[in-house]
């Protein structure tokens, strides 16, 4: 039997939102789905909010009902469906969803994008007069307004967009959007609660359309119940419902999660989260029938074949077989029904490998994760993913450590016997927020420092493309204070970020069930037990380091001849000879030899007359271009 190579039922897994499904057959959740259009449109006639949360098996259909949600909606400006996967410390959420609001707003109807088209209905055109009163009549913070009027001019727009984004811009950047030099979280106001502003206005702005956010993977939350990650969760959702704006809240969650959320979503919030619920069920014989049957002609050259001499419904595969497993109540989630067809396929085609194991299966995959980390477009969530990354690996690789309370500029604190170890993450590109900061914990370790009762020790996490130029000498001097005061500082490349990323990844997923080896759900125990056997050695010591006494000290010397060396090269359109490098920064070629092997990331050099020095990727540096 000559059939293509190509197993239509190879994909299995819709784990993000956002992907594109192999297909869509619209009879499987029909009616859930029906049931969210009729609501949706319900609060677009009416302005009421709404809210539901839906509950499933692993594979029923969760993220592809989402999906499908999203796609129906995209061409119309009216409706705004906002996926938000989950995956990001509840501390963080608000800036996670202020990320995802700004993506998704970034999308495309006709030659527009959302935003543009939102701004079009309150502005008119770019030539209009009195473009800020117009927006300042509708939203209160200036800061936001002043960034959107540069945003629909067309002036500094990828400034405009970081901002929007929640990018820490540099004092250049933010003074060309007219805004203050020091960024908006170090004059007392909260990056959360700031984040939270700027979502409800600008959903505010898109009156009457109505915004549909969809929460998928919460149960990501609930290991931090200590820390209350479901309570939050439910505070936040609270907030959208009752924002100033048409808000439908759906949240989706594993069916055994149930009675968790039913404990930490109450009161209040429970009135407005939890409006009403919907159960995805296991697919009816018809919807399974119709399920193989679109699968199997997704490949056109197999399509082909069908068309032209099928002998029965479901050739080339066993009718019989087939009828099996639709009748069969364990297949009946899409995922197992698409995993067994998978098998009997790849027996027709006798390309039968032997299984993958789990340990191999989560090796290459982990791979695959560690190649999307290092995408430049990954960069704005690197505090985010240190933040989850050291919350859930801290207790595979390193047991004796347990997380402690944190607040302020501690990000994230543990306890390692008498030794509370406070971490704080200072990406910031702009000097003069980082430099508050660290004036911030200096003086929190002064004061510390005077506590002969407690031991505690705090360590700084900055990526190493991130110098400190020589003009910021307050902030370096403080830098210095903290050093002498016993702060360690870690600098870390973006191959460790992408690392702890991938590793949290694969701990996410797994925990929502999406995780699946040839159609076999891997758990989150056999992920856990994965990584404490197999975590890179990057990983290991840089938690080592980071619950030890080693660290990576920087010399503030070489850290300014870095940031000039990074200026000097972009400048020379990001290649040029090491002497004359030398010659322009005033530095010998060995020292700048030696800071392109620290980097490797970042700067590389090739051997030759002269020896050639060139950036690697320069859309990541500290001064990017958005």
């Amino acid at each position: 039997m000559n059939l293509p190579v190509i197993n239509p039922f190879a994909r299995s897994i819709l784990s993000d939102p956002t992907d594109i499904p192999a297909v869509d057959v619209k009879e499987i959740n029909q009616n859930t789905y029906n049931f969210l259009l009729n609501e949706i449109q319900k609060i677009a006639e009416s302005g009421e909010r709404n809210s539901t949360i839906i509950f499933g098996q692993p594979g029923t259909g969760k993220t592809h009902l989402l999906n499908r949600l999203r796609r129906s909606h995209s061409q119309s400006c009216d409706y705004h469906v906002i996926p938000v996967k989950i995956n990001t410390p509840p501390e963080r959420l608000w800036r996670h969803i202020r990320r995802i609001v700004v993506k998704e707003l970034k999308g495309k109807i006709g030659n527009r994008s959302r935003l543009e088209l939102i701004l079009d209905r309150r502005i008119g055109s770019p030539d209009s007069e009195n473009i800020e009163d117009k927006l300042s009549d509708i939203v209160e913070d200036s800061n936001l307004v002043g960034v959107l009027c540069n945003l629909y001019r067309g002036t500094y727009r990828n400034h405009a967009l970081g901002w929007l984004r929640g990018d820490s811009l540099s004092e250049g950047a933010r003074s060309s959007l007219g805004l203050p030099t020091t960024e908006e979280a170090i004059d007392g106001v909260d990056q959360e609660d700031y984040s939270k502003q700027v979502v409800l206005g600008i959903c505010k702005l898109a009156l009457p359309s109505v915004f549909v956010f969809c929460f998928d993977q919460i149960e990501w939350l609930i290991r931090d119940e200590k820390l209350g990650g479901l309570r939050l969760y439910g505070e936040i959702a609270a907030d959208i419902h009752d924002g100033p704006f048409h808000a439908m809240i759906v949240s989706c969650i594993q069916s055994r999660y149930q009675p968790i959320l039913s404990e930490n979503i109450v009161g209040s919030n429970r009135d407005r989260v939890w409006k009403s619920e919907m159960l995805l069920k296991e697919l009816t014989e018809q919807e399974a029938e119709s399920l193989v049957l679109a699968l199997l002609d997704n490949v056109p050259e197999l399509a082909a074949k069908r068309k032209g001499g099928a002998s029965h419904l479901f050739w080339p595969l066993d009718e019989g077989q087939i009828r099996n497993l639709i009748a069969s109540e364990q297949n009946r989630s899409p995922r197992t029904l698409i995993t067994e067809c998978r098998k009997l396929y790849d027996k027709l085609i006798d390309t039968t490998k032997p299984p993958i194991s789990c340990d191999e299966f989560l090796s290459k995959d982990f791979q695959r994760k560690i190649e999307e980390g290092l995408d430049p477009s990954n960069l704005g969530e690197r505090d985010s993913i240190l933040h989850d990354g050291l919350r859930h690996l801290t207790s595979i690789l390193t047991p004796n450590v347990q997380e402690a309370q944190s607040n302020g500029d501690v990000d994230i604190a543990f306890k390692d016997g008498n030794e509370e170890i406070q971490v704080s993450f200072c990406n910031h590109e702009n000097m003069n927020s980082l430099g508050a900061r660290l004036r911030r914990l200096d003086k929190f370790q002064a004061e510390k420092s005077n506590d002969r009762l407690k031991s505690e020790s705090l360590r700084l996490i900055r990526l190493n493309d991130l110098p400190i130029p020589g003009t910021a000498k307050k902030t370096r001097q403080v830098l210095s204070n903290l050093e002498d005061r016993g702060a360690k500082i870690h600098r870390i490349s973006h191959e460790l970020l992408s690392m702890i990323g991938a590793l949290r990844d694969l701990l996410s997923q797994a925990r929502a069930g999406d995780l699946s080896n040839e159609g076999e759900t891997v758990d989150e125990k056999e992920v856990s037990s994965w990584i404490g056997s197999n975590a890179p050695s990057a990983v290991r010591e840089f938690f080592s380091a980071l619950f030890g006494e080693t660290s990576v000290v920087v010399n503030l010397v070489d850290d300014e001849l870095y940031q000039n060396l990074l200026d000097w090269i972009k400048d020379h359109r990001w290649i040029a000879d090491l002497p004359l490098a030398a010659q322009t920064l005033d530095a010998e070629a060995a020292l700048i030899v030696s800071l392109i092997a620290k980097n490797p990331e970042v700067l590389g050099l090739i051997e030759g007359d002269p020896p050639i020095i060139f950036a690697r990727q320069p859309v990541s540096y500290g001064r990017r271009d958005y």
